[in-house]
């Protein structure tokens, strides 16, 4: 199946039951009967053990732990929430210039500008803020990369 010219391939983890990784190898624990579990060690980058996570997150809606947001830029911040997301870490709003400002959890920063109070509003609400930011914010919004 193709979408968007990516070629997508059905999977099925509902047997993977954890995972986990050390400096060069993916764990597994894998549910291989009602009571029998198997442990697999597979060579692989940490990059897999993260992608897995936020799949993990994005598919189950789950809120992870998050670090302490950095220092944003917006002088008259309404407010600073820690965006319980996978790929979020914190957002700010600034009502009187309607800017909103993202940490992303790979550290990048991004402004958007003219987004409304009740879009702010249904964004720090959200369930998944990393489903509301693709659906509503990003290119709906002209946004820029803070430094």
């Amino acid at each position: 199946m193709e979408f968007k010219g990516m070629e997508l391939n059905a999977i099925d983890l509902k047997k993977l039951i954890a995972i986990g990784h050390d400096e060069k190898k993916l764990a597994l624990l894998i549910e291989r009967g009602t009571e029998e579990m198997e442990y697999l060690e597979v060579n692989a980058p940490k990059a897999a053990y993260d992608g897995l996570k936020a799949v993990s997150a994005l598919v189950n809606e789950e809120i992870p732990a998050i670090p302490e947001p950095s220092s944003l830029t917006p002088s008259t911040v309404e407010a600073l929430y820690p965006a319980n997301s996978s790929c979020t870490n914190a957002l700010a709003y600034d009502p009187q210039e309607k800017l909103l400002e993202i940490e992303f959890t790979n550290g990048s920063v991004y402004q958007y500008e003219g987004v409304e109070p009740e879009t702010w509003n249904r964004f720090r609400q959200a369930k998944s803020p990393g489903r509301f930011y693709n659906r509503a914010i990003k290119g709906s919004y002209e946004g820029r990369r803070v430094e």
